[in-house]
């Protein structure tokens, strides 16, 4: 059975050498409190999705560079306050940003009017399958505080409902990330049958990560988990849609039995900064060195940035093997096969 999943985050031998030539820009300011306007120190500045990002000083101020043609989100946060989301956050340099993060109002606790049969075991158990993942890889992954996770079944809707009040915090030892994760989204929709045990038919998650190296070197056996979990993903195969490089990058496309091109697909308009792709058909199947098989279905025009990066994240729906990684199987946004 194939399992429908969409997911925002949250990553062949593509030619990035014109990533490091791009035009950087400086993003400068400072984050006050919106209470009493007094700076908030160790506030959180990062590019969404990427391993980007900074950190406030004593005086509120940070610096974060960046490259200009980098679509990212650009998230500021800090442990009990609400968080802001900037786009297009290039726009702002040569300027003083100044932030005021509003404290988060204690959340009455909900009511719920039907009863939940799951012990916390089982939900906090199909969580991290789909969430972080199942396998070996997700063996060596680990999330800190587990404990924030909220975690609720609906049996009326046969849905597994998770959230958090805090960023979750996730040790990614396979891959030597360190992720920080803020849930914004996760259900998972169950068909179930007369024993009473569910299987998952649809998954959404989302949210925004930063990415940090575990250490400062990067030991060789880390650097070839990464290009492993790269090759083949999502994230490799809208870069080859830019740089129209699919065959090249070992990606056959199909519709029914037959191999189709790039242009029988999708109509691209190369814009500044972004491409701008319009579907022709409603999915494809697509084939990844020979034997990797996964069904991309086409909901909305798409825009893909120049690192690869499409949004907004409803406008395609995987099935297969794109929609199997999880976490533990994620780079960020602005990872380089080197």
């Amino acid at each position: 059975m194939l399992i429908r999943i969409k997911f925002i985050v949250f990553t062949g031998l593509i030619c990035l050498s014109s990533i490091s030539s791009f035009s950087q820009v400086k993003i400068s300011g400072r984050v006050f409190n919106a209470k009493d306007s007094s700076a908030i120190y160790g506030a959180s500045i990062y590019l969404d999705g990427t391993s980007i990002g900074t950190a406030t000083n004593n005086s509120g101020k940070f610096d974060l560079n960046m490259n200009k043609d980098f679509q990212a989100t650009m998230i500021i946060s800090s442990m009990g306050y609400e968080q802001i989301k900037l786009t297009d956050p290039s726009k702002f340099s040569g300027k003083l940003l100044k932030v005021y993060l509003r404290e988060k109002q204690e959340s009455l606790e909900t009511v719920f009017l039907e009863a939940d049969p799951w012990s916390r075991e089982k939900k906090l158990k199909i969580f991290k399958e789909q969430f972080i993942g199942m396998g070996k890889t997700a063996k060596n992954c680990k999330i800190l505080n587990e404990d924030e996770i909220i975690l609720r079944y609906s049996p009326s809707k046969n849905t597994l409902l998770a959230s958090s009040e805090n960023k979750l915090v996730i040790e990614n030892n396979n891959l030597g990330y360190k992720i920080n994760y803020t849930l914004v989204d996760f259900n998972v929709q169950f068909k179930p049958d007369e024993n009473e045990s569910s299987s998952p038919v649809s998954i959404y998650y989302s949210g925004t990560s930063y990415f940090e190296n575990l250490t400062d070197k990067i030991p060789k056996r880390i650097l070839r988990k990464r290009k492993q979990a790269y090759l083949g993903s999502s994230l490799h195969f809208m870069r080859s849609i830019n740089k129209k490089s699919l065959d090249k990058q070992k990606f056959d496309l199909y519709k029914g039995h037959n191999t189709v091109s790039q242009e029988n697909i999708l109509r691209l308009d190369v814009l500044k900064n972004y491409t701008h792709a319009k579907p022709l058909v409603k999915s494809i199947r697509i084939r990844y060195d020979q034997n990797h098989w996964s069904t991309m279905n086409f909901e909305d025009d798409f825009i893909i940035d120049t690192y690869g990066n499409f949004s907004p994240p409803n406008s395609i729906t995987f099935s297969g093997e794109m929609s199997q990684s999880r976490i533990s199987q994620m780079v960020p946004l602005n990872y380089q096969l080197k």
